[in-house]
């Protein structure tokens, strides 16, 4: 089947828009993608106006709603609820897959924007040592009512290949591209903090750029922003985010150590240093530094003792009493054989 890949794509389709829909997007995109990690209420004077308010809005800790209903690239109704209750079989079920969940919004007709954040976004997830439908899940949701189960497929099919990892069952299983009715995306957009605009005179959306980490019971944990130059979703970042969501599932003694030098900084979208964390560390290898030195100190001072206590040892010697060259001090007792004294005449 010959490879259609997104990114390949995206120069066909910027062939047939007109170039003034063109500058619009690649200005809207510029303009939220300097705004994307201002996560708020933070609005440039210089934002234009078709792409004020469309800020990723903080919902750490909140629950997305697993009953809306998409269907995927296979043109199957299927619930949110299905990707998170996949130990179950596959509806809504008793027990979470256990496994944590990254979800990304976008639209398959996007020229410029959506294509490009996809790209990234399969390379960090080809640089991750965890594998798509084993250690966790990945979502892709389009907002757009135009896109098809057959875009899904095909924007699946381009993703699986750009995917470093061996194509297996696993990996199609737990990575899936949704499409769905108008209100049932509004609802999951909202419930992510991911607002978007639609433009009926160029057929084109305005939104931001962000992946989301979520809890196997469908909690947002993080949100990825990404970097604002190149839109790529750094690594460390991601795996940090998919341990902290996996809830001890996942990572290393290194990775739970990391995280707890490490915190997330809403405004820099990013994981960043802890100060506090740093001093501790500091503080914590000073003590140790001194009661190693202490400690020498206290057992080079107990082995002298030790050696001055012990019989023929320098207590029984003063400077002047030496049997190496010195004369015996009033008073003090020799120890020494005649056959010290023989070596030291010889």
């Amino acid at each position: 089947m010959p490879r259609t890949a997104p990114q390949f794509e995206h120069a066909t389709r910027r062939a047939r828009f007109p170039a003034g829909v063109l500058a619009l997007v690649t200005v809207a995109a510029a303009m939220l993608a300097n705004a994307a990690p201002a996560f708020a209420q933070r609005i440039m004077k210089d934002v234009p106006e078709p792409v004020r308010g469309l800020e990723i809005v903080n919902h750490t800790g909140k629950t997305i709603p697993l009953d809306l209903q998409f269907t995927d690239s296979n043109g199957k109704k299927i619930t949110l609820a299905a990707l998170f209750y996949k130990d179950a079989g596959g509806g809504a079920a008793d027990a979470p897959s256990k496994r944590p969940v990254i979800m990304m919004m976008m639209y398959f007709r996007c020229p410029l924007l959506c294509p490009k954040t996809l790209e990234e976004f399969t390379r960090t997830l080809s640089g991750l040592d965890f594998t798509i439908g084993t250690e966790y899940d990945a979502v892709i949701v389009s907002f757009d009512p135009r896109d098809t189960p057959a875009d899904a497929a095909r924007f699946k099919t381009g993703a699986l290949l750009d995917y470093t990892k061996p194509t297996t069952d696993a990996i199609r299983s737990g990575w899936s591209f949704l499409t769905g009715p108008v209100e049932n995306s509004k609802a999951l957009a909202d419930a992510l903090g991911f607002p978007y605009r639609f433009h009926p005179d160029s057929g084109e959306f305005s939104h931001g750029t962000a992946i989301f980490v979520l809890t196997p019971d469908g909690t947002i944990s993080r949100y990825l922003p990404g970097i604002q130059s190149t839109l790529e979703f750094p690594v460390r970042d991601t795996r940090l985010a998919l341990v902290e969501a996996s809830q001890g599932k996942l990572g290393t003694t290194f990775d739970r150590f990391t995280l707890w030098c490490y915190h997330f900084d809403p405004n820099a979208g990013a994981y960043v240093v802890q100060a506090f964390r740093v001093m501790q560390l500091g503080a914590g290898a000073t003590a140790v530094a001194l009661a190693t030195l202490v400690g020498s100190l206290l057992l080079r001072e107990r082995r002298n003792r030790r050696r001055v206590a012990a019989p023929g040892g320098p207590a029984e010697y003063s400077a002047g009493n030496d049997p190496r060259g010195g004369v015996p001090a009033r008073g003090a007792t020799a120890r020494w054989s005649m056959g010290d004294v023989a070596g030291q005449a010889r």
